[in-house]
């Protein structure tokens, strides 16, 4: 879900006595490990997995600061920043990086690991996920 996903006691507290129908609808709302979300069947394939890895990415990038609401405030903007539309711009120009915006900058300062640590490990769960749950499937 958009808004990060219902916490295990909210789903627990939701889903006690409700149908098995309305449970599984539930299941797709709580919020969890992408190993959890490959285990109980929510994302069945890599392809799957590849779309979230934006998700993943911006909770982990965020998961450097210790203020809560900045964290909050990292991943919304990676997640928006990164679901923009691409464009083809004229003679090999760029667009605007993330690093380059002057309100990511002011976040990106205060955060207490590097971006390549960030990074290392975001890749090394997506990839640990992937290779553990989906052998089949040729990564790029």
């Amino acid at each position: 879900p958009k808004d990060g996903g219902l916490e295990a006691d909210a789903y627990d507290e939701l889903a006690a006595g409700q149908p098995e129908a309305m449970k599984k609808r539930l299941l797709r709302a709580k919020r969890a490990s992408l190993s959890e979300l490959v285990e109980t069947g929510i994302v069945k394939s890599a392809d799957q997995l590849a779309k979230l890895s934006r998700a993943v990415t911006a909770d982990v990038q965020s998961s450097a600061h210790e203020d809560m609401a900045l964290r909050q405030l990292d991943s919304a903007l990676y997640k928006s920043f990164r679901g923009r539309r691409s464009l083809l711009l004229l003679n090999l120009a760029s667009q605007v990086r993330f690093h380059e915006l002057p309100w990511a900058k002011a976040i990106m300062q205060r955060r207490v690991l590097s971006s390549s640590d960030v990074a290392r490990q975001a890749a090394a769960e997506l990839s640990a996920v992937a290779l553990r749950s989906f052998p089949q499937t040729i990564l790029p």
